[in-house]
């Protein structure tokens, strides 16, 4: 076996507890994150390190180069995009897809100030007609459509995991309590 064998798709602790099972198993691999903040994650973990997103045509391209057998998808459970092209492209090159499922929480979660909403388009719309500040516990890569959405707001303070302390962020202003 290869590292190209067994990719997991990951950035997550679940997906770094995945690669230390197949640490001890002896299984080479190749760990695939988006972020250098993912990379970090990883650790000190035996498999291979791969940092970058991927589209469906680089990651079809990807398994196929490395002759991929199994893709096991540790992906964030929000992370519905990379999980999407990872099913199509093993559908579309043959490849084994396990598919890491994290132990869902949230709706054991209660507080009068805490709202569910089915996309980031419902809870910019509830956004409005609440007060000025507003806490987003979002992905990086969501901050844009926030911003463009949540105009008008006076105040939106984004905690973005793996922007970094000094992280600056056009069209939320942030303020220090």
């Amino acid at each position: 076996m290869n590292y190209g064998d067994v990719l997991v798709v990951g950035g997550t602790s679940d997906a770094r507890a995945i690669c230390q099972q197949l640490d001890a198993a002896g299984v080479p691999y190749t760990v695939s994150v988006a972020t250098p903040t993912g990379a970090a994650l990883a650790g000190d973990i035996a498999g291979q390190v791969r940092c970058g997103r991927l589209e469906l045509a680089e990651m079809v391209a990807w398994l196929r180069e490395q002759h991929t057998r199994w893709v096991i998808d540790a992906s964030h459970p929000y992370a519905e995009v990379v999980s999407r092209n990872v099913q199509a492209a093993c559908e579309q090159t043959g490849v084994l897809l396990s598919r890491y499922q994290r132990p869902d929480q949230i709706d054991s979660l209660t507080h009068p100030l805490l709202h569910y909403v089915d996309s980031i388009a419902d809870a910019c719309a509830l956004i409005h007609g609440m007060g000025d500040r507003v806490l987003l516990t979002t992905g990086s890569k969501d901050l844009a459509l926030w911003r463009r959405r949540a105009a008008g707001k006076n105040a939106a303070g984004p905690r973005a995991a793996g922007t970094g302390s000094g992280a600056t962020v056009r069209g939320f202003r942030f303020w220090r309590r």
